[in-house]
């Protein structure tokens, strides 16, 4: 899926060109050597956080096989873009610690080779990594000295030419081309009432729930699909081993850092409440060429910015089912400077 987030690829065009004609083995066999290559990385990782070695080797396992992995392995671009984050991490704590040009020059690499990949994915892990590496700085910076700063600016400037540099040609083809894409445009608005939503935490504990209470997934129904995914086990062992790595001083930082973006993450995906007190259904027809549906009133919040809801909005129904993301039907309840009327 997704070939157009490919065409610069570096390590992946680099190795389609070795065979003179690559089979869909060859390039299955390309995509998991970017795991392999993230694996290297994850291990390198935990073992600079002096993780013991059988504990560095099976997080290293994990990230190759583990769930966040086998689930996008029919989005390519996500699994090529995935193998890169343990380096970038890494090349981000090394910097931290000692900035030098070797360091900035693997982080610019790195992060210039997920960029190639312009997917969710990429910008969730850079803004993942890039606020581990804020994070590490402000730990330290009473220790670290203006010298020592200035230095770390510099190679933190050499690392994104090294990044756009890498990444450039994809990006600014893919700004070239975005005016000719055949996909509907779609707005903040209705990605986030199908992706920003409390059943997408409901996923962390069973990642089949939508489909399965939907009574629409057909899939396997076997209980390592459901639970050891990434769900319930996963949340287990990261409660258990979590604490034990808080108490430990090589772990403690990471370990906060990545259950605080991980608890922050869980809380963007509950969403800001919209207060839809009013609920009417209306037959088809009912509006003009509109299938049967459901018009709810949202008083909406108003502690929370951007403010959600203050509008009146129409949910398509068919069998009884969401048929279609919610229409809004009036709005302008806010004005300008975010004041309800009324």
């Amino acid at each position: 899926a997704d070939p157009q987030g490919l065409v610069f690829s570096p390590l992946l065009v680099l190795l389609m060109l070795l065979p003179e004609r690559p089979s869909v083995v060859w390039f299955d066999g390309c995509v998991l050597l970017h795991l392999l290559v993230g694996g290297i990385g994850m291990l390198a990782l935990t073992r600079r956080f002096q993780l013991p070695s059988a504990a560095s080797l099976l997080g290293a396992m994990v990230f190759i096989a583990g769930g966040a992995a086998s689930a996008r392995l029919q989005h390519t671009p996500i699994v090529l873009a995935y193998g890169f984050a343990p380096w970038v991490l890494l090349f981000c704590a090394r910097l931290v610690e000692r900035a030098n040009p070797v360091d900035a020059l693997g982080l610019g690499l790195a992060a210039g080779a997920m960029l190639t990949h312009p997917v969710q994915a990429t910008y969730l892990l850079l803004l993942a990594a890039a606020g581990f590496g804020v994070a590490s700085y402000a730990r330290r910076w009473r220790r670290i000295g203006a010298t020592a700063t200035l230095r770390l600016l510099g190679s933190g400037v050499l690392a994104g030419a090294v990044a756009l540099l890498v990444a450039g040609p994809q990006l600014a083809a893919t700004l070239a081309f975005l005016p000719l894409s055949t996909r509907a445009p779609y707005t903040f608005d209705e990605v986030a009432a199908n992706g920003v939503a409390p059943r997408v935490l409901a996923t962390m504990l069973w990642p089949n729930v939508d489909g399965v209470l939907a009574g629409s997934y057909t899939g396997n129904g076997d209980v390592t699909e459901s639970f050891l995914h990434f769900g319930t086990v996963a949340l287990v062992l990261v409660a258990g081993f979590g604490v034990a790595a808080l108490r430990q001083p090589t772990t403690r930082f990471a370990t906060a850092y990545f259950a605080t973006a991980a608890a922050a993450g869980l809380a963007y995906a509950l969403g800001g409440h919209t207060a839809s007190l009013g609920l009417c259904w209306m037959p088809a027809g009912t509006f003009p060429g509109w299938p049967e549906g459901m018009a709810i009133g949202q008083h909406g919040s108003w502690n929370r910015r951007p403010h959600s809801g203050y509008k009146v909005i129409y949910v398509p129904l068919a069998d009884g089912k969401p048929s279609g993301p919610p229409v809004d039907v009036l709005t302008g309840f806010l004005s300008a400077e975010a004041t309800a009327y009324g």
